[in-house]
């Protein structure tokens, strides 16, 4: 079964308020108002193929702008890492801990959608 058009997979927590069904990975797209000025996302449901959205919209914004936050400390130590693997002639355990940051963030993030996002559910006829 495919996603309806304009819907793309992403590593996010999902858990279905219609059917129950829970996943890593969410269906999402963002469709905008009818005033031109706002947006809503919008996901699909891979098991009951029915649409929900966020309970609590307002916590998108913040959400991004902690990554966004996030990334300039974590720039710092993986530049300060591969500098000091450089110089030390010790590359492999630079990247052995640029990968554990890799997937430590990731998870990290994974786990702040995981207990941050509710979903409630939409009409059908809504996309």
């Amino acid at each position: 079964m495919n996603a309806p058009h304009g819907f793309r997979k992403w590593f996010d927590w999902f858990a279905c308020p219609n059917c129950g069904y829970r996943s890593a990975f969410s269906y999402s797209t963002a469709k905008i108002g009818a005033d031109r000025k706002s947006f809503k996302m919008l996901y699909w449901c891979r098991s009951c193929e029915r649409y929900c959205t966020l309970k609590r919209p307002g916590l998108l914004p913040l959400y991004g702008l902690g990554v966004l936050a996030a990334q300039v400390p974590v720039f710092v130590l993986v530049y300060w890492l591969l500098y000091d693997g450089l110089m030390n002639v010790n590359i492999f355990w630079s990247l052995f801990w640029v990968a554990c940051i890799f997937v430590g963030v990731h998870a990290f993030w994974f786990f702040i959608g995981r207990f941050s996002k509710e979903y409630i559910a939409v009409s059908a006829n809504e996309p």
